[in-house]
């Protein structure tokens, strides 16, 4: 039930356009509705000097380094194109014949399939209209699952071909974008063991149809704004009239896309640059329009199960490279993307925490460590007496035994705290434990060895011993009892 399920997603956030539907095609003159400025954009116009004639990779997916290619261009571009596909020259033509064949019927009879506010699929403006004062000098028609229901009401007695045509496009588009998202994550080093939804059945997906007309005053007008795909990954045919662009990752030029013979352009989404942890970018792409000759563009989006939590794949998160955002399912990211718009991405992000909160646990950890290490001068009560005299050998051993337990505990120590301020680090509770009591069990011991002259550097050691595992051994670094005792150690005399 994918187009259900996408289509819960805007339910609390319908598409109300309040205004007539044109028919661009047989407008002479630019309304003042679809008449954009710089200003309203906020982007860079087609005729700016901003704009480059830099090319985006081209890829050959027979090519043996393919993977590494493409790992390139998604982390460099967020958008590359392929050749060598398998997808026929004569499949492309078809279904770019069945959308101009859609576009080109009356208005009154493409109405009968328009998309409901707070639906999905049917023909309409581009959802994102909603974001901006100014109309976009296009139309679209949206599938997901199934032609058939809005094919009958635009051809009530002649739609099989285009359904046969759509349904034979999904099917290979399916099969393409498997093996494309694949091939992304692969380049990250992810394997099927890391992502168990990502199976050959397990995709949904949507078919979006893009018309844009020949416009009379093409420098002020917009074909479709600058935004990112809510998806894995896009796979876009387009005809053989340029209008794609693409800004380039950390840039502020627009990027022209030309039809390339055979190609199809394929854009980075915004979950992939999630599940990446943002290593690829979502590319943010427009369309622009020609005076003279129409242009069209089919766009398959790809995503995953619409109940499946998307999130920083585990294997690109250590303690360097936090998670950058929070679990979500496609459906509630296009419920985000719905009400936040170009602010999505950064609505989902985690909070990390401040420099400021950083630099002070290290402090904290540090000043721990410090102490530690200060605390291991009992060495000079254990081994000699209050006049400086050594120990007799049994008093030498007892206090030998002694220092050594109390200098595992204060590794011990170490290593518990160093992971309370990083997270890098941590011992097995019960290992750590059964290392306590075994130094408990030794430091008691070795008071017996010890003569009674000397049980005062030992009781102070004791006095350490206690103290140490209670205040260093506290998994919360700010607990009471712990900071309590930690005073109590700089108080002692062996300090």
């Amino acid at each position: 039930m994918p187009s259900r399920k996408l289509s819960d997603a805007f339910t609390s956030h319908p598409v109300n356009l309040h205004h007539k539907f044109l028919d661009l095609y047989s407008i002479k003159e630019l309304p003042e509705t679809h008449a954009w400025t710089s200003q309203l954009d906020d982007y860079p116009f087609s005729g700016d000097a901003t704009c480059n004639t830099e090319n985006v990779p081209i890829i050959d997916l027979n090519n043996e380094n393919a993977t590494e290619l493409i790992g390139h261009a998604c982390k460099t571009w967020g958008v590359f194109q392929i050749i060598n596909h398998n997808i026929t020259k004569n499949l492309l033509d078809e279904v770019e014949l069945a959308g101009k064949g859609l576009f080109s019927l009356p208005m009154q009879q493409k109405l009968r399939a328009a998309r409901q506010p707070d639906g999905v699929s049917g023909y309409g403006v581009a959802r994102i209209s909603s974001f901006f004062t100014k109309l976009m000098w296009s139309e679209g028609f949206t599938i997901t699952g199934s032609p058939l229901e809005h094919a009958r009401q635009l051809w009530p007695n002649d739609y099989h071909k285009f359904c046969d045509t759509i349904e034979e496009y999904q099917k290979s588009m399916k099969t393409l974008a498997g093996r494309l998202m694949w091939l992304m994550l692969g380049s990250l080093g992810i394997t099927n063991d890391d992502v168990k939804w990502a199976t050959p059945e397990g995709g949904c997906a949507a078919l979006q149809l893009n018309s844009y007309p020949a416009c009379p005053d093409p420098g002020r007008a917009m074909g479709l704004a600058a935004h990112t795909d809510s998806t894995i990954l896009t796979i876009l045919h387009q005809s053989n009239i340029s209008g794609l662009q693409v800004l380039r990752e950390g840039t502020n030029r627009w990027i022209t896309v030309p039809p390339h013979p055979g190609a199809l352009v394929i854009h980075v989404g915004d979950l992939l640059h999630i599940l990446s942890n943002g290593l690829y970018p979502s590319v943010l792409h427009r369309a622009v329009v020609n005076r003279t000759r129409h242009r069209l563009s089919v766009a398959y989006l790809y995503g995953p199960p619409s109940s499946v939590k998307i999130s920083p794949l585990p294997k690109l998160v250590d303690h360097y490279h936090p998670p950058l955002y929070r679990p979500i399912t496609w459906t509630e990211y296009l419920g985000t993307k719905a009400k936040h718009f170009d602010k999505a991405l950064t609505s989902v992000r985690l909070k990390r925490p401040t420099k400021d909160s950083n630099t002070e646990n290290q402090m904290k950890a540090l000043e721990l460590i410090q102490l530690r290490h200060r605390a291991r001068r009992i060495d000079v009560i254990l081994r000699c007496d209050g006049d400086g005299e050594n120990k007799a050998p049994r008093e030498l051993l007892g206090g030998y035994f002694h220092w050594h337990s109390n200098l595992v505990l204060t590794c011990l120590a170490d290593y518990d705290h160093y992971y309370n301020a990083t997270g890098l680090f941590r011992l097995p509770g019960l290992v750590k434990y059964l290392l306590i009591l075994l130094c408990g069990i030794i430091s008691f011991l070795s008071i017996e060895l010890e003569s009674d002259d000397n049980l005062g550097g030992s009781e102070k050691a004791g006095d350490y011993t206690l103290a140490a595992t209670i205040a260093y051994f506290s998994n919360d670094p700010d607990d009471d009892d712990g900071a309590d005792n930690m005073e109590s150690l700089k108080e002692m005399e062996i300090f």
